[in-house]
């Protein structure tokens, strides 16, 4: 099922021009890509905070822009986290969310507006007024005000942004929990590839205001390093983790791995990330090394960027994993697809994500 289509042509007064079509099949999307090429924008579209040029924009079926229709942003039934949260200064956290629930709602004690303060961990923070609140409790309480609203859509503007690790992994958490927990589709703004990776189902990946590629999430970030727009990235998630000898160790595809920081909460899945700079290739077992982690793989295939440089393995060893080497170096392995090689990775460079 298609939740959300998207047409718009918009033009600043700087000449920069957006135009795009897109469409959002549900779960979690990301629209990527850098700075300045049109994510917010879309954003504000679709929330009804600006009036494009030319656009159609159809959220659950129902037309929101086009064809004489244009819905204002209070009854588009859109909730927006803006990336600097927007809370009122003079109100408590209870009553920043109170604000977002629907005009004729029941009263605030009812049980959607328990389970929301509940799935957010905001039961603490309901007395407090904004500036008492660090930016993490911050952007869960704008989070709850929009989920309160009940929106169709949720859309937010680079959740992730500026975070330390362990406040991303938190809000990723509460990301995960509250989209599955109430069902809403999430579109979401990011640059960052890890957290498209680790987060959207699907992506729309963006350039100087078009769309350069979309679609699942493996397929797009695929077409990305395929065409050189982007470096492969590691993130893969490990299970069954346990503690041992001051270090972290859990399964990763077909193997055990040890990892440095530690894992995520329990009930919660917990993900590692590494470059593909961190991942040497060797063609028989070595010994006589520090390097903990020795993965068997199959070399699925050669990524050579259009420009040439430093080349791009891809490995099959229950997941994928990413190399990156030199030229001479492959040429020296005598690398091919099809060929066994071994993946070698120090803990230190396994971190939880």
């Amino acid at each position: 099922m298609t939740v959300l289509e998207v047409e718009l042509k918009h033009r600043y007064a700087s000449g920069f021009e957006l135009d795009v079509q897109m469409s959002m099949s549900g779960g979690r999307c990301a629209l990527f890509g850098p700075s300045g090429s049109g994510k917010t924008t879309i954003l504000k579209a679709i929330a009804g905070l600006l009036r494009p040029d030319l656009a159609r924009i159809v959220v659950a079926g129902d037309v929101l822009d086009g064809a004489g229709v244009r819905v204002t942003p209070e009854r588009r039934g859109v909730g927006f986290v803006f990336q600097d949260h927007l809370l009122f200064p003079h109100l408590t956290v209870e009553k920043n969310l109170i604000f977002g629930r629907p005009r004729g709602a029941k009263d605030q004690d009812g049980a959607f507006f328990r389970r929301v303060v509940d799935a957010l961990d905001l039961g603490d923070l309901l007395r407090h007024r904004p500036h008492e609140l660090s930016g993490g409790q911050s952007q869960r309480v704008a989070l709850g005000r929009a989920i309160l609203s009940r929106p169709r859509i949720l859309l937010m503007d680079e959740p992730l942004a500026s975070l330390d690790r362990a406040l991303k992994r938190r809000v990723l958490d509460h990301l995960d929990r509250v989209t599955e927990e109430f069902d809403i589709p999430l579109l979401f703004v990011s640059h960052a590839q890890g957290d498209v990776l680790r987060l959207a189902e699907e992506i729309v990946s963006l350039d100087d205001g078009r769309v350069v590629a979309q679609g699942p999430t493996a397929d797009v970030l695929e077409q990305e390093e395929r065409e050189g727009r982007l470096n492969p990235l590691n993130l893969v998630e490990v299970t069954d983790v346990t503690e041992e000898g001051g270090y972290w160790k859990g399964r990763m595809g077909h193997q055990w791995v040890f990892f440095s920081t530690p894992p995520a909460p329990a009930g919660r899945p917990t993900y590692i990330r590494f470059g593909a700079s961190d991942v040497t290739l060797a063609r028989t077992r070595p010994e006589g090394l520090s390097i903990r982690n020795c993965i068997p793989a199959t070399v699925e295939r050669i990524v050579e960027p259009e420009g040439g440089g430093m080349i791009f393995v891809a490995m099959d060893a229950g997941v994928r994993i990413w190399s990156e080497i030199t030229p001479r170096a492959r040429d020296e392995l005598k690398l091919a697809t099809g060929e066994d090689v071994f993946c070698l990775l120090k803990t230190a460079a396994l971190r939880t994500f």
